[in-house]
């Protein structure tokens, strides 16, 4: 079922309906089977026009091919106006821009501005116009029958299970031409396919299939919610409602990061979200955009309590709203283990412990929705964390109960800081799975001095070191990696 309704598009894309693999196609002909099926050839005009004493005053006009462009681009139509009577409309645009073809509809938009449908005769259009109609007739037939065949498969009788794999393949079918679009032309502008050039060439049949395409996305995240992949991305020039939607929490946010203190981690990572969220280049999936969405509007609401109280206020109230949203985005999983681990070098092996469990039974509890998340390529934010608190208990459990028997101490040639750096480096890298990785770091520590210290290390000042890692001990410890790299390297020749 799902290949007999993008059939069209596929043809279109890749077999005897494409411009330029057939150029012997007939396009009258073509044209004139769809319209013996009650399929109308249509133009669109936007009409901008202003009333003044003297009358109507002409401002301008364009042209479009998809009857729903405004849906596909809302921020060029603005809805609320006081009404124009619809002879009026008429009036204004037979004798604005001369339109002597049928109207098949007309509506104000706006203040000022108009839409109206019109049924142009086939007897005069060009080659060019008459190849367009005919694939503009075509992507509406078929956009019409994906829509209707979605919404019966939505209403019928079939398990949730059933119609989420239909959605979900007709989400990736609806990508995958996207794909395949942006490789016949390659990196195009976001919103490439917004207007239809004047001389209707291959590039704007592609334009106006893009808008097709968008339409049905539109129409699938609007009505089938429930059913849709939530990990499958959403084309920039869609997310554009959304801009509209929060265009006033943007402006808020965008003048409240470059405002906000300088290098605090609650600004910078409300920073990358306003990034994600509007970076054309950047994929986003629906679970990604649904929730930076959420998170900006809950960050906007925090600034506009706050604003009288202060920079703390906002700062811990963002962090709140992050946590709480489950953010798992690298830059605030990395935050909340920095603050974990700057809390412990004050406490001994037993608080640290205590401290730790603390906080694991805190994002044990933790439930967020796993199939709504900010990147879906990484595990929810309390998996993230549990794994790692589990792991810092680990590291300091053995501590806690530490050996009775005294092992030999052995001296560094440097310092503490600069082979808890190291080790920090191992732990991250993996050569050997982390929990081995904390059993080496435990050993280690029972036995092993600072360079001139004659007393033992008994484990704590290296558990700092490692787990807060020291900013001076870093040139020395890239030095060592470095010599290291180098005689690695000459074992090449070996």
């Amino acid at each position: 079922m799902k290949d007999f309704l993008f059939r069209n598009f596929h043809e279109t894309i890749d077999g005897v309906q494409n411009p330029r693999l057939n150029s012997s196609i007939d396009y009258r002909d073509k044209l004139g089977k769809l319209m013996s099926q009650g399929i109308k050839p249509h133009l669109c005009y936007r009409i901008a026009f202003s009333l003044t004493d003297k009358g109507v005053e002409y401002r301008g006009h364009s042209r479009y091919w998809h009857k729903d462009h405004w849906h596909i681009f809302p921020e060029t139509y603005v809805e609320g106006h006081a009404a124009v009577p619809m002879d009026r409309l008429v009036a204004i645009a037979e004798g604005l821009i001369g339109l002597n073809d049928n109207i098949e509809d007309i509506f104000q938009l706006k203040d000022g501005c108009m839409e109206s449908i019109v049924t142009p005769e086939i007897q005069r259009f060009t080659s060019s116009e008459l190849r367009f109609h005919f694939y503009n007739a075509l992507f509406e037939v078929t956009g019409n029958n994906i829509k209707s065949s979605i919404a019966t498969v939505v209403s019928s009788d079939i398990n949730k299970k059933q119609i989420k794999r239909f959605i979900k393949s007709v989400q990736e079918s609806l990508l995958g031409f996207c794909y395949k679009i942006g490789q016949k032309f390659g990196k195009v502008p976001s919103d490439w396919h917004r207007h239809i050039s004047p001389n209707l060439s291959e590039m704007d049949i592609y334009r106006l299939m893009q808008q097709y395409i968008d339409d049905i996305l539109i129409y699938v995240y609007g009505s089938c919610a429930d059913y849709i992949d939530p990990s499958l991305g959403v084309p920039f020039g869609l997310r554009t409602g959304f801009f509209l939607q929060l265009e006033e929490t943007i402006m808020v946010l965008s003048n409240y990061v470059r405002g906000a203190i300088s290098g605090h981690f609650a600004s910078k990572i409300l920073e990358e979200l306003l990034t994600t969220f509007g970076n054309g280049n950047r994929e986003l999936s629906f679970s990604g955009l649904m929730t930076c969405a959420d998170l900006l509007t809950r960050c906007h609401s925090v600034i506009r309590k706050n604003s009288v109280n202060g920079e703390k206020s906002i700062t811990a109230g963002l962090i709140h709203e992050f946590k709480v949203c489950g953010l798992n985005s690298p830059t605030f999983t990395y935050y909340l283990k920095c603050e974990i681990e700057n809390a412990l070098p004050p406490l001994n092996v037993a608080e640290k412990v205590k401290f730790l469990r603390q906080n694991l039974e805190e994002f044990e509890k933790m439930n967020t929705d796993k199939e709504m998340k900010y990147n879906m390529g990484m595990p929810t934010l309390e998996e993230q964390m549990v794994v790692w608190l589990t792991e810092m208990l680990s590291f300091f459990a053995t501590a806690e109960s530490g050996p009775k028997v005294e092992p030999e101490v052995l001296e560094l040639n440097d310092s503490v800081a600069v082979l808890g750096l190291i080790l920090r480096a191992f732990y991250e890298v993996r050569p050997i799975d982390r929990e081995n990785t904390i059993k080496l770091a435990q050993v280690m520590s029972r036995t092993v001095s600072d360079k001139g210290t004659a007393d033992k290390l008994l484990g704590k000042n290296l558990y700092d070191c490692i787990i807060c890692p020291k900013g001076q001990a870093v040139d020395k410890a890239q030095e060592y990696l470095i010599k290291m790299h180098d005689i690695i390297e000459g074992f090449r020749l070996l």
